[in-house]
């Protein structure tokens, strides 16, 4: 399989083409069965999801093959309906499609911490279920990548105006989830810069951090 074979199987397990459930075969797939050339000739699995995670060893390694299970179990929990839309949507625009397929790959590729995948996922989940456009997911994209996951248990302080560490603070700032409100006349002991949340920073805790779908 090729990398554009990749892309084009991993768009298909999401929107669950040809009338099967492929998401729900790869959320239960053992990765490490997968790899076993002998146990796997006997599992009566679905052939896409095996040549998926085959070929994502073979580009990247065993590490970026859990990270793709990781984002298709999380996606797993979308309904059917709405990926069947987004499916057919996907389809009818190859340009698209192919756009698409090349920014998951690389951002799956890019992120240095396992437990960033089912954030990540949630936020594809909101493009998905045409929550909002490609770009919104792509700034949320960019911040999960460039924060730390525990930073991201502090954004739920500045619902409303708050103190941080700078060293958390302007990191959310610089991925658009929060504004600096008041820096310190003084800098010292004590002194601590106050922050906000930002409207992408309220779309982010609520879709990335919570995982709901988006009720605006």
């Amino acid at each position: 399989m090729r990398d554009g074979e990749l892309e084009g199987s991993l768009l298909s397990i999401i929107g669950g083409s040809g009338g099967k459930d492929l998401l729900k075969e790869a959320a239960e797939f053992s990765l490490d069965r997968v790899l076993d050339d002998e146990i796997v000739k006997d599992l009566p699995v679905v052939d896409t999801v095996v040549k998926l995670y085959r070929m994502a060893v073979g580009v990247q390694g065993y590490v970026f093959a859990k990270k793709v299970r990781r984002f298709l179990t999380e996606l797993a929990t979308i309904p059917q309906e709405d990926r069947d839309q987004f499916a057919q949507q996907i389809e009818n625009d190859q340009k698209e499609q192919t756009r698409t397929s090349e920014v998951l790959i690389v951002l799956l590729d890019k992120l240095d911490d396992i437990q960033k995948t089912p954030l990540l996922a949630r936020a594809f989940g909101g493009y998905v279920r045409s929550e909002y456009d490609f770009p919104t997911f792509q700034r949320l994209a960019a911040a999960i990548d460039r924060c730390l996951v525990l930073d991201l248990a502090f954004l739920e302080r500045l619902s409303k105006p708050s103190a941080l560490e700078p060293f958390i603070g302007d990191v959310l700032a610089g991925v658009g989830l929060a504004r600096v409100e008041a820096i310190p006349a003084v800098r010292g002991p004590g002194s601590e810069t106050t922050y906000s949340m930002t409207e992408l920073g309220r779309l982010f805790l609520h879709v990335v951090v919570k995982g709901l779908p988006r009720d605006d």
